[in-house]
């Protein structure tokens, strides 16, 4: 991770983040529509095209929609905040494609 995430920060370097793979992080919910999911942390074991397998620390498999979430990874001292709805394609698929940067500029004011 230190690869894609170098110690000085920048929002090109961000953006990076959202083609990655999310199959063995630690993610935590921070913001979802649905209240009963916010908070849960976890290990994703599947990442789906609209979804996140997440097993959380007393071994319960819970499926998390992308969609109205949002999520947070801890790397060394940074807290890094990611959209789900950005990451609505199959990992594969965000890899291949460019992240269209000047739309989400515009629409969360980075």
């Amino acid at each position: 991770m230190d690869a894609v995430f170098p110690e000085e920060r920048n929002f090109a370097d961000t953006m990076r983040l959202y083609k990655c793979e999310f199959t063995g992080a630690v993610l935590i919910v921070s913001e979802s529509k649905c209240f009963s999911y916010v908070g849960i942390n976890g290990i994703v074991v599947q990442d789906l095209k609209k979804c996140f397998r997440i097993v959380t620390p007393e071994n319960r498999l819970i499926i998390i929609p992308k969609t109205g979430s949002v999520f947070i990874i801890h790397h060394g001292n940074f807290e890094i905040r990611l959209r789900g709805e950005f990451l609505c394609n199959k990992s594969y698929e965000r890899s291949r494609s460019k992240a269209k940067v000047q739309n989400i500029k515009r629409k969360y004011n980075f």
